[in-house]
């Protein structure tokens, strides 16, 4: 899967764009450190905006202080339950939602992180499409609703019923998304848009209906990298590998640290026969992200099929002190170490781009698409 938590089942904020990385320093202080003393209003601002950051051991004791003064509110309740979820203690995330609930069963926040976690944390996707039908037909005009539904038909290959639940939460939102100050409902629309495209393109194998799709949400911004990343693989599929190329370059100048999208480049590289130049791409990135798995594996799957043996070793063994379960790492570890690549221009060992491919999610069989519909994030 690809860094972080978003595709690896750990939902992350699901109306806060990712801010670039950056060090607790003074920058940073500043505006934290009032917060012990702020107003509620303004202390649940901090805490989200420490979220963006990826900073979630301290949204957590922010919000333990907000908790000890203020009570436990549904609201604060609510984004004590994401940022626990962000930090895997599910059990406790469970007891926030199991609060707000007995309060209020209403609440349509908790129900749908509840929904995250049955499906990806207690493993038990009936349950959760259970779940999110009944808050559908509580919640008729949630799109929210309507988009979470349909992310789960979509993994579970149940195209149709994705697609239509997907022309339904874009309808919802259309309207909201208009407003100048609806930037949270815009996001959730291109999010929305993405996965539909996702599905029409590698589940229905609908090209033309799957670019149309990602055509209206690049309307909506042209900035978003991951409309850019999912134009990318809809043009890959459709056999314009040069225009996808230039897609996920322009992705990379607008976001240069995002991993997925490195990666989602070196592979098109290798597809393309051009092995070196996907090695010093995934050499930079190596460089800027030495602790990501995802750059580390790729970095050696590329260096293996390059003949560089002893340091395709290196990186595979990098990758899998970060994430001892990457099954990718350990499959090119033991072609590796088995010989099976004595020679790696050997047509009969291509496979071995295809797994680096699955790695940053990038094959065009659809794992692209089980990976990274919803992404189930959670709602602050």
């Amino acid at each position: 899967g690809s860094e972080g938590f978003d595709m690896g089942g750990k939902p992350t904020k699901m109306r806060m764009e990712k801010a670039p990385a950056r060090c607790e320093g003074e920058e940073t202080r500043s505006w934290i450190d009032p917060l012990e003393s702020s107003v509620h209003g303004d202390a649940l601002q901090i805490v989200n905006r420490c979220i963006g950051l990826g900073q979630y051991q301290k949204a957590e004791k922010l919000l333990e202080n907000i908790l000890k003064q203020s009570g436990e509110t549904i609201e604060v309740l609510n984004s004590m339950g994401s940022v626990k979820l962000l930090l895997g203690k599910i059990n406790e995330a469970i007891r926030c939602y199991d609060i707000i609930l007995a309060k209020e069963p209403s609440c349509l926040e908790a129900s749908l992180n509840m929904a995250v976690i049955k499906e990806f944390h207690q493993q038990d996707s009936p349950s959760a499409i259970s779940l999110l039908t009944r808050l559908c037909e509580r919640n008729p005009e949630s799109a929210m609703c309507a988009y979470r539904l349909g992310s789960c038909y979509g993994r579970f290959q149940d195209a149709e019923k994705a697609m239509q639940l997907f022309q339904r939460a874009e309808k919802l939102e259309w309207e909201e998304a208009q407003q100048a100050d609806a930037e949270k409902q815009r996001r959730d629309l291109i999010a929305c848009l993405c996965e539909a495209a996702a599905v029409a393109c590698h589940l229905l194998s609908q090209l033309q209906t799957a670019e149309e799709i990602i055509k209206r949400a690049l309307q909506i911004d042209k900035q978003d990298v991951k409309v850019l990343s999912c134009y990318a693989s809809i043009l890959k599929v459709s056999g314009r590998e040069e225009e996808s190329e230039e897609m996920l370059i322009s992705a990379t100048k607008i976001d240069p640290k995002n991993a997925m999208i490195i990666c989602d480049l070196a592979n098109l590289l290798v597809q393309r026969g051009h092995l070196e130049r996907s090695r010093q791409i995934l050499q930079q990135a190596a460089s800027e992200l030495p602790r990501n798995p995802t750059v580390l594996c790729n970095l050696g799957a590329v260096l293996h099929l390059l003949g560089q043996k002893e340091m395709a070793m290196r990186y595979y063994k990098e990758c899998l002190q970060l994430s001892p379960d990457c099954k990718q790492a350990k499959v090119n570890m033991y072609i590796l170490t088995s010989s099976c690549i004595a020679n790696v221009q050997d047509e009969s060992h291509k496979n071995l781009e295809l797994k680096t491919s699955a790695i940053s999610l990038s094959t065009p069989q659809g794992e692209r698409v089980r990976a990274s519909i919803t992404s189930s994030r959670a709602i602050v």
